[in-house]
């Protein structure tokens, strides 16, 4: 129900990784919060994985 965005774009000295979700608006009231909740954590411990992997292959 909600949307994931990764965008890339040049920045001095490599590449920018941005990633977005939307789409809480549209879940119900009395889930969004627990939801949001739920995903902020997620979404660290990914930016960690693609920290960790870009590590390994700096020539990326």
């Amino acid at each position: 129900m909600t949307l994931i965005e990764f965008v890339l774009t040049d920045a001095e000295g490599g590449t920018l990784l941005r990633i977005s979700e939307s789409g809480f608006d549209r879940l119900p009231p009395a889930r969004r919060k627990e939801a949001y909740a739920a995903e902020e954590g997620g979404w660290a411990a990914q930016c960690g994985l693609v920290k960790k992997y870009l590590a390994l292959h700096p020539n990326l």
